[in-house]
């Protein structure tokens, strides 16, 4: 008899999993130990084992535990690699690791009876290979020794205005700080690279960004200082503009860099 093997839908929110029953040929979800057919995306690392899904859930009711809880991690597998917590760090795909290996205890010990070592994996059509190669080696991590991705389904319209929306929000979140920090622009590179975007498109974006920006931070600053009592500093809001435009020019040049023939 051929081992078995399960899909997963990997979800930002929630996910779960299924498999086709080779003697109707249907498939069949499959719920998790807990009695539910999605599991939430939601891992909590304390001093023990990871707790994964509804009992991670449960941690963000605790003011101090909520801290070590880890959810919607799908979307961070490139932009935030390392993450932060309480007494430790943990990198990203060991967090997608988790859920996929709570699947796969959980196929196995109340459906198998023996060992999952084939899984077939659903990722956005959207993503590019830098963030299927995370979810694969998620995927190993958790104990599957083979690993396939599926793409899910999407209208190549919708495809190309999601990956504009991403991109805007890494420029946007690049801009933010106004600081040139070594670490923030390589993790914005390693987004942008994620995405696949032309110099056209790319610079397209920045321009829309760096207008909001020029309007959104004098008024922001405004705001800051008329809570505090004091005049507005305009030389600061101007130099804080300044300083976006010019990481705009940086990752223009960058990207015309990288599609140089």
């Amino acid at each position: 008899m051929n081992a078995p093997s399960i899909g997963i839908d990997f979800g930002t929110t929630t996910s779960s999993m299924a498999w086709v029953d080779p003697r109707t040929g249907k498939a069949e979800v499959l719920k998790n130990a807990e009695g539910e057919e999605k599991t939430p995306s939601v891992v909590y690392f304390g001093d023990g084992a990871p707790l994964v899904g509804t009992a991670a859930e449960q941690m963000l009711e605790d003011e101090d535990e909520r801290r070590r809880v880890v959810a919607s991690i799908k979307r961070e597998l490139v932009n935030a690699p390392t993450l932060a917590l309480p007494g430790r760090r943990v990198m990203a795909v060991e967090v997608a690791a988790a859920v996929l290996a709570k699947l796969k205890h959980d196929a196995e010990a109340l459906y198998f009876r023996a060992p999952v070592t084939r899984a077939v994996i659903t990722c956005p059509a959207g993503f590019y290979a830098m963030e299927r190669d995370e979810i694969a080696q998620a995927a190993r991590l958790a104990g599957f020794a083979e690993v396939e991705l599926l793409h899910e389904p999407v209208p190549p319209d919708d495809d190309r205005s999601e990956r504009l929306a991403r991109y805007k929000d890494a420029v946007t979140e690049a801009w933010s700080d106004q600081r040139l920090d070594p670490e923030a622009l390589a993790r914005f590179d390693r987004r942008v690279a994620a995405l696949g975007l032309d110099v056209d498109q790319a610079a397209a974006i920045e321009r829309e960004v760096i207008g909001e920006t020029r309007e959104a931070v004098p008024a922001r600053q405004h705001e800051n200082s008329l809570r505090a009592g004091a005049p507005m500093q305009r030389p600061r809001a101007a130099d804080s503009v300044h300083r976006a435009c010019g990481r705009m020019t940086w990752t223009t040049r960058q990207l015309r860099e990288r599609n140089r023939p």
